[in-house]
């Protein structure tokens, strides 16, 4: 498959038609530049091509309603109609696909059943049936593998996350097996598996007359009653899961056209919690502002205070004053043994003058009993009696509360004009509330679906086991009579027949995956090695999700980083167009995000060698002039997707 040329009209940011990129077809020159700067609409060319391709698009699973691949301003000027044009070539033939869409009456369009869509397929020149455009694009790129041709580039690292156990990695193993040619073989083991089964059923017939055999096909008739009651339970509950899909269907395809307003309601609804907890903290703040009023004076005095407090002298302390008291308070002590006991402990002298000491007592109790009174008229007991007018005065003063208050009311005031613009394209309150409930169906709906499948998986484990069941039952029925065996054998052998070339294609399923893998194994690695920037590194190894490790001299390296993933990824998708049936172009979105300049200039190099042509859809910061001097050799054609002047739609240049 070589791309051609891609035409939009209308399409996403592409207003009018006016916007054309030819790619380059040159095998020499395989590498097409589209440079962009983001938000300018590089992505809208790789989903223009799925889109002319498949009349499909999804964003994070959910289908693009015709409203939103619309261009905004065709919209407005009353313009509803758009259309994709691609141009390719496949095995000797040129293809031109073009697929268009416009609104089916004159009134303005609001649900996909108001546009009606269309698409032309031509074959060298000669208009072909929808039935053949569609073998045509199966056979040269399913949509089921399109992701492994036509990708973002800042989702290679989730291809590791989907190559594990559980559905997803299921489906995806699937496609890549599609791509590899495995569903060939599992075609011809499901035909051979039919006709094994109506041999069996040859095969119970002619046995049923026989006695013998009568218990054995007894059981075999039970088995097959349970066979047909989980097949009941299978198309009953394939039944509910199709409504239950349907309506998963109908209720996005509601919602799908006003995402964004239900976005902006959802936000809108936070917003108001929000300012409800302004205004909470605002009464809150003016609570405490009424309550610091009647504390403010005391802020008035605080710094005469402090300063009263300074001027106090380091000898007038507390401390200095008990020092004072206990000295006189022992002397007077001393006095009291000395007249007490008439005579002195140090110098031994009696009788003492008595009345002397007794006027020297008198005079020390009224030094002491002075010395109690000053306390109350020293400096630094005025000093503490001051500073306890500071207590009880908060943590805040009032001009720090005010504000705080002024600053609440401010933010209060721009969360009530941010509510007042959000009114512009809100939904009305009852129909939000009315498509809250749709998205809470959606959720129980989606689970009910993933409950049918658990069941579904269940009964058709059921029916592998009835089957094998069977199949040993089978072996054991007689051959009694001349007629049984007449007409018997015929039928037996014919379900052996069925059987062992049912096994063959079994065991050459498992054959052509294990000798697919380690084709995938061995290219992945050669391709790995040529783009990545470790020499510890020796190889990939695949696992049965076709899955990649890397192996280092080590052994597997359990944390490699988010840009040696992407790497991996690019061997596995470059791998599997080499092994596979054919090789297709690659389109790569955001290509290198997470990349280093070595890695850059490894892939560059490489990737061109791998496919018909690299499309890379990238910005200045991931492809510099250093990368492009590198490749300049290999570039066919460069464009840039550059925004009009009112930046409201884009447009291609050709650089």
């Amino acid at each position: 498959m070589i791309l051609k040329s891609i035409k939009f009209r209308n399409f996403m940011p592409f207003l009018g038609d006016e916007s054309e990129i030819n790619f380059s077809t040159d095998q020499s020159k395989k590498v097409t530049l589209v440079d962009g700067q983001n938000t300018n609409g590089k992505t809208s060319i790789g989903r223009a091509i799925q889109w002319c391709l498949y009349g499909n698009i999804k964003n994070k699973g959910i289908k693009i309603s015709y409203k939103n691949i619309l261009n905004w301003s065709a919209h407005a000027n009353k313009d509803y109609s758009c259309c994709v044009e691609l141009n390719f070539d496949h095995q000797g033939s040129a293809y031109r696909l073009n697929r268009d869409f416009k609104n089916k009456g004159s009134h303005e369009p609001i649900i996909d059943s108001d546009f009606e869509e269309h698409s032309t397929f031509w074959k060298d020149g000669a208009i072909q049936s929808k039935t053949q455009q569609e073998e045509v694009i199966n056979q040269m790129l399913p949509e089921a593998i399109a992701n492994f041709s036509l990708f973002d580039g800042e989702l290679l690292d989730e291809y590791d996350k989907l190559l594990q156990e559980g559905d997803e990695g299921k489906k995806l193993k699937e496609d890549i097996e599609k791509v590899l040619g495995v569903p060939a073989l599992i075609n011809g083991f499901n035909d051979i598996a039919l006709l094994r089964k109506e041999a069996e059923k040859e095969v119970q017939k002619d046995r049923s007359a026989n006695n013998v055999d009568k218990q054995i096909l007894a059981q075999i008739d039970k088995i097959n009653t349970l066979k047909k009651e989980s097949d009941n339970a299978i198309n009953m509950l394939n039944e509910e899961q199709k409504e239950t899909q349907e309506k998963i269907i109908d209720i996005e395809k509601e919602t799908s056209s006003i995402e964004d307003q239900i976005s902006n309601n959802v936000k809108y609804q936070a917003d108001k919690i929000e300012l409800k907890r302004l205004r909470s903290d605002l009464a809150n703040i003016e609570k405490e502002e009424k309550e610091a009023t009647k504390y403010a004076w005391k802020f008035l005095l605080k710094q005469k205070i402090l300063k009263k407090e300074n001027e106090v002298s380091k000898e007038d302390t507390e401390q200095n004053y008990y020092k004072k008291l206990g000295r006189l308070e022992y002397e007077q002590e001393k006095l009291n043994d000395l007249i007490q006991n008439n005579s002195c402990s140090l110098c031994s002298n009696s009788p003492l003058d008595i009345n002397k000491f007794q006027d020297e007592l008198k005079q020390k109790i009224q030094e002491v009993n002075d010395h109690i009174k000053s306390l109350d008229n020293s400096n630094f007991t005025k000093s503490q009696s001051l500073k306890k007018i500071l207590d009880d005065t908060g943590n805040k003063n009032i001009s720090e509360i005010i504000e705080e208050r002024k600053n609440a009311r401010v933010t209060i005031q721009e969360q009530e004009t941010k509510l007042d613009n959000f009114m512009e394209g809100m939904l009305p309150d009852d129909v939000f509330k009315a498509m809250q409930k749709k998205l809470e169906r959606l959720g129980r709906l989606k689970g009910h679906e993933e409950e049918l499948r658990d069941k579904i998986r269940t009964e058709e484990a059921k029916k592998v086991e009835f089957d094998t069941q069977i199949q040993a039952l089978t072996r054991d029925l007689s051959n009694d009579s001349v007629n049984v065996i007449a007409q018997g054998i015929t039928a037996k052998q014919k379900f052996e027949i069925y059987e062992k070339i049912g096994n063959a294609f079994k065991e050459s399923t498992v054959t052509l995956r294990d000798e697919l893998k380690e084709k995938v194994e061995q290219v992945a690695s050669e391709n790995f090695l040529r783009m990545v920037n470790r020499k510890n590194y020796q190889s990939l190894q695949i696992n049965d999700n076709y899955g990649l490790s890397i192996m280092s001299e080590e052994g597997v390296v359990q944390i490699r980083s988010a840009g040696a993933s992407q790497v991996v990824a690019l061997s596995l998708i470059s791998a599997l167009s080499q092994v596979g049936t054919e090789i297709r172009p690659i389109l790569m979105d955001t290509p290198f995000g997470r990349l280093d300049k070595t890695h850059r200039k490894n892939i560059l190099k490489t990737l061109p060698d791998l496919t018909t042509q690299l499309i890379l859809l990238h910005h200045d910061g991931e492809i510099g002039l250093d990368d492009l001097i590198n490749i300049k050799s290999i570039i066919g054609c460069q464009y840039e997707v550059l925004l009009t002047n009112d930046s409201k739609n884009s447009y291609i240049k050709k650089v």
